[in-house]
């Protein structure tokens, strides 16, 4: 009996083990395709966004997803994407843009970038963690849970399983367009489109405040709605994408 005992405790400590050593893997593969996003415009104004790499085009350009909020207004303007190692840093040119659905596809000749593997459902309550580089700094991750599944018109009854929505993981400034990862398989299931952020009164700081982001009002893009994207912008045979494509519209 007791070599038994000692044996599952054995068993219980490797598999423990095995499990820790691929959520490392799922996150280090998650930070590794993120991208920082800046734009510098002739007007001198300047902004910071997040983005992950779907793929590559036909001269070996990286893809790369991001909100087009970021771009817009659509006025002269450098897009730089930094890699993850936040030395190489590239010029990024604009392959596509939908306003409506706020999404970008950007390419870039970034190489040594991995692509995400990319998952069309979730369920609510999942664990998931967002990789991005808040006020254009250095990349962080946050954990959070699906909070909100996307509504199906005439879906009956509690909706539990679907596209995500959105999540309770706290973000802020710089991280739209930041990578949504499932924290069971890695995969991505949606990009940040927006937050909601609250100001604090705290004396003594520069400016007399401190913007705080409220945890579950941070909005997502699912992967259902990059991959009909990707797809209208003609270069889906170049990515890895859930089987959706079938399903988009064409406007």
């Amino acid at each position: 009996m007791r070599l038994l005992v000692v044996a599952s405790v054995l068993a219980l400590s490797a598999c423990s083990a095995t499990v820790e050593e691929t959520r490392r893997q799922y996150i280090a593969e998650s930070v590794q395709s993120t991208i920082l996003l800046t734009t510098e415009r002739e007007t001198g104004g300047r902004r910071a966004g997040s983005g992950v790499v779907l793929g590559s085009d036909a001269d070996d350009r990286v893809l790369i997803a991001t909100t087009a909020h970021l771009l817009t207004p659509m006025t002269g303007q450098v897009i730089k994407a930094t890699a993850p190692d936040g030395e190489t840093m590239v010029t990024a040119d604009i392959l596509a843009v939908d306003e409506q659905r706020d999404l970008a596809l950007l390419t870039a000749n970034l190489t040594e970038v991995p692509a995400v593997s990319m998952q069309s459902m979730a369920q609510l309550g999942d664990s998931v963690w967002v990789v991005g580089f808040p006020w254009g700094e250095r990349g962080t991750l946050v954990n959070g849970a699906v909070s909100q599944i996307m509504f199906e018109p005439g879906t009956g009854g509690v909706i539990i399983d679907g596209a995500v929505r959105m999540i309770d993981a706290p973000v802020n400034y710089g991280t739209s367009g930041g990578g949504v990862f499932d924290a069971r398989t890695g995969r991505l299931v949606g990009i940040v489109r927006g937050y909601r952020t609250v100001k604090m009164s705290v004396p003594g700081t520069a400016d007399g405040a401190l913007t705080l982001p409220v945890a579950g009002e941070t909005t997502v893009i699912p992967t259902a709605e990059i991959a009909c994207f990707v797809a209208r912008a003609g270069v889906a045979a170049a990515v890895t994408v859930p089987e959706v494509t079938s399903g988009c519209s064409a406007g």
